[in-house]
Order: structure tokens, then sequence, then C-alpha cells
């Protein structure tokens, strides 16, 4: 299975400075030199594939990720796509390197459906909260992982923690 990670650009840490912190956290990079393979045999892409992995929008000008905080969008219980489950499995690689999760959140979204978020802690990070945001890729089999701190150096780009 193929997962795909788009790093979020901030001026602490480059989407390069994030690949390598995730390379450090759960495996190696593969071969190709644009995936990471985990331990258990994940291969997680590192790059979107339209060429824009560092731009917020697609080809097309649509946001090619669900929005980093909920806001508005309806709560789910549960979720009988299985796009949760899948989020949870793959956040359990990301725990065995010490990342723990302290709030998780799963909505659905009106443009990118079920969208699984969570506040982790990573070892690396001290007090520093991220937030990992997991989806299913709109007309595609696969699915998406953005990682993103909370805080960043521009104020205005800054989220707060997920709210229960």
């Amino acid at each position: 299975m193929l997962l795909h990670v788009h790093p979020s650009p901030t001026t602490a840490s480059p989407p390069a400075a994030q690949i390598q912190a995730i390379v450090a956290d759960v495996g190696r990079v593969d071969r190709d030199g644009v995936a990471v393979l985990t331990s258990d045999g994940l291969r997680i892409a590192l790059a979107g594939d339209d060429g824009q992995s560092n731009s917020a929008l697609g080809p097309t000008e649509q946001p090619r990720e669900p929005p980093p905080d909920p806001g508005t969008e309806p709560r789910l219980t549960t979720d009988p796509t299985g796009v949760a489950a899948h989020c949870e499995a793959v956040q359990q690689t990301f725990a065995k390197s010490g990342w723990k999760i302290v709030r998780r959140v799963v909505s659905r979204n009106a443009q990118f459906g079920v969208v699984w978020r969570a506040d982790v802690a990573m070892p690396r990070y001290g007090s520093e909260l991220s937030r990992v945001i997991c989806w299913r890729i709109p007309g595609r089999a696969g699915y998406s992982i953005s990682v993103r701190p909370l805080e960043m150096f521009d104020p205005s780009a800054s989220i707060p923690p997920l709210a229960p």
C-alpha cells in the first residue's frame, strides 16, 4: 500500500527537514528516493504526484488537502467508510517511534469526505504538538497524510489544539 505524505512547509522546518524527521522516526528512504519504507512494510510517498508538493493548491487550484482545523465540520462517532480505522492503523506505525496521540477528531468534510485528525506529541519536538491529518484521496483508492506543527512562526498560520 502506498500512502502519500505532504509535509507542510514552515520557516522552522522546511519539507526536507520534515522528511528527514519522518525517516528518522519511522523507517528508511527507499531506493527510489521519494518514499520511506517503515519497519512493518508500509511505503510512504514523500511528495504529491502533481509536481506541487509544497503548494497548498493542486493543479486545478483546488485545495490539495482538508483544512488543518475541522472548524464546524460535523463530528463522527462512527465511520462506516473505514477511513478512521485505516488512519488509526497508520498512526500505530508512528506510535512505535514514540508519537503519542493527545486528542483525535473524526469529521466529515464536504470536499474530502471522512477526515481523521490527531494532535500528536513527537519525542524529538518536546512539548510542541503537530497535527496529523489523514483522509482518502477523492477519486482514488489511496489515502493521504499531512503533518504540520500547530504553532507556526507566522501566528496567522497557527492552528489551535483540537477540541472534543
